[in-house]
């Protein structure tokens, strides 16, 4: 794809902005027990902008620039208001009779550091700032260390580079996102989860089993989505620093600003900078303990809201990472026979979300997210050298509504995937030897669509399917998925959830490792399979109540077989 059409192609979307919407349920509370509360009113404290309920209670309002105070009213029932920080997800009221008088009633809890998403037809993981500050400093492999859900390993000793695993896959089996965009994939696989930095880093949310048909075709094992700091949400100013014995160190700065006081255009900026000057060898056997380098991140993003209707964001990331290691003669004479590695990176991204809300709609919206990036690595493995290069772009469009009632919602789109790939593996033994050098071109145009069926808090039905054609392997590929949740007590949730899903494999990039070794590597022709699993699941979440103790515990099975590998 040639660059100027995709700079014009940003430029034409880059005038869209990212959609909005609050929605949930009022409930009354009558003899001991809540009902929905049918034709409330539901307003914005301070503004012209309400709506009210269905026949089951629920509502969907947008929220303005500006409002925070959301506000529930039914006659005869207390008023009950509620801050609302996040400008999309699920808030529900419960109104008290005007004759009911609490006294001296005091109500505390603390923030649990990992929670399951209750609501969620799937096994969905949220993981807090509470549970990030256990491992403050470093990047996202290293920030979800203390979290069972997700097991995190070294891909070798050379490098130290960290991979993650999720069901017992390696983690490229699991899409890697930033903000519901694909991040840690293709060339970025290896690498992408040491791009992103702890301290940018907001929130996480995990799902286990096959992700939602909206995010993509690549899902097998999960999905982990990484949410950073946004413009609205970051600290108006914040700096951070690191050292450890091991010779590491790190600075990080987060800065919010409004142009001109303007709160419909924020803007802020996330930079990070990480080095290991100093070699060490504690155990006394010529290699250097800890690979020594240096990276620099810088992220830029601004959030822009065009009335009321109409919202978006767009940011750039710049990513420059060197690394350097071996034995110690290699790092203090690179012209020496030592064995020795090294790799530059590079990563260049513009990205952007926008989206419109349909007026006088309850439920319809518009999005539309873009992304557009290209990465090199340069890399020296002793005697063998590894170059890889990668340009994508991507588009997902998002057209959210319900048919009937709220019970009966839908979101369907169109997406686009292009990936230009090149793998060179060269020789220098007995001079410059081409060993291996792949090139592909992949374009994957596709279309899904998801039923969401929630006729109460106990139960919820996702189910889905996409349809994409991938270029590279000429063929047409389907993917339908399915997540249910009951609710069989207040205490007890089980889900069920299956699908498939498919991935085209990078050889050389996704296994780097196998280059620090001196075998030989034999590669197998044809390279035209792509790699097709299925994935089913149960988990059955119980919660003990131990007078003022809660006891949450989790169990989870899942079985993934593979069509082609």
């Amino acid at each position: 794809m040639h660059l100027r059409f995709i700079a014009c192609t940003l430029l034409l979307l880059g005038t869209l902005p990212l959609w909005s919407q609050i929605e949930g349920q009022v409930f009354l509370y009558e003899k001991d027990k809540k009902v929905p509360a049918p034709s409330a009113e539901v307003y914005w404290e301070g503004t012209k902008l309400g709506t009210t309920t269905d026949t089951k209670g629920y509502f969907s309002i947008e929220k303005p620039a500006g409002a925070s105070k959301l506000i529930a009213k039914f006659t005869g029932y207390k008023a009950e208001s509620k801050m609302i920080i996040s400008r999309k997800g699920q808030t529900n009221f419960i109104l008290f009779a005007e004759s009911t008088e609490l006294d001296g009633v005091t109500i505390t809890s603390e923030a649990e550091a990992t929670r399951i998403k209750a609501e969620a037809a799937g096994l969905h993981y949220e993981i807090g700032t509470k549970e990030l500050r256990k491992a403050a400093c470093c990047n996202l492999s290293e920030s979800i260390e203390t979290n069972a859900s997700i097991d995190v390993s070294f891909t070798d000793a050379v490098t130290g580079t960290k991979q993650i695993e999720m069901l017992g896959l390696a983690g490229k089996y699991a899409v890697i996102q930033r903000e519901n965009i694909p991040f840690a994939r293709g060339l970025n696989t290896y690498k992408g989860l040491a791009f992103v930095p702890g301290p940018f880093i907001e929130s996480i949310q995990v799902t286990k089993g096959l992700s939602s048909v909206i995010n993509g075709f690549e899902s097998i094992t999960g999905q982990i989505n990484v949410e950073y700091y946004k413009p609205e949400t970051a600290p108006k100013i914040l700096f951070n620093a690191f050292a450890n014995a091991g010779g590491r160190s790190e600075l990080n700065a987060l800065v919010r600003s409004d142009w001109n006081n303007d709160a419909n255009f924020q803007n802020a900026t996330l930079l990070h900078y990480s080095a290991i000057p100093i070699a060490q060898d504690r155990n006394e056997d010529g290699f250097a303990d800890i690979t020594n380098g240096r990276q620099f991140n810088l992220l830029n993003r601004s959030h822009y809201r065009l009335g009321e209707d109409w919202e978006g964001q767009f940011g750039i990331n710049l990513v420059d990472d060197f690394q350097k290691g071996g034995q110690l003669a290699y790092l203090e004479d690179e012209g020496s026979s030592a064995w020795g590695f090294e790799s530059q990176e590079r990563r260049y991204e513009f990205f952007g979300k926008n989206g419109y809300v349909f007026p006088k709609e309850q439920l319809r919206s518009l999005g539309i997210i873009y992304n557009a990036s290209f990465q090199e690595r340069n890399s020296v493995y002793g005697l063998r050298d590894a170059n890889f290069n990668q340009s994508s772009f991507y588009f997902n469009t998002i057209f959210h509504d319900f048919i009937g009632s709220l019970e009966h919602q839908f979101k369907t789109g169109l997406s686009f995937q292009y990936d230009e790939i090149n793998e060179d593996l060269i020789s220098n033994t007995f001079g410059p030897i081409n060993l291996y050098e792949h090139q592909r071109q992949e374009a994957v145009p596709g279309a899904y669509f998801e039923y969401n069926f929630i006729p109460d808090d106990d139960f919820s039905l996702v189910a889905g399917i996409r349809a994409d054609y991938n270029s590279w392997f000429d063929e047409l590929y389907l993917s339908p998925r399915v997540q249910i949740r009951y609710q069989v007590h207040r205490n007890t949730t089980l889900r069920l959830s299956g699908g498939r899903g498919q991935r085209s494999p990078n050889r050389l990039a996704e296994n780097s490792s196998a280059l620090a070794s001196s075998r030989t590597i034999n590669f197998t022709d044809p390279y035209r399979v792509p790699e097709i699993a299925w994935n089913s699941g149960f988990s059955w979440n119980q919660n003990f109540i131990f007078g003022d103790h809660l006891i949450r515990w989790n169990t989870d099975v899942f079985y993934t077989w593979f069509e082609s590998k």
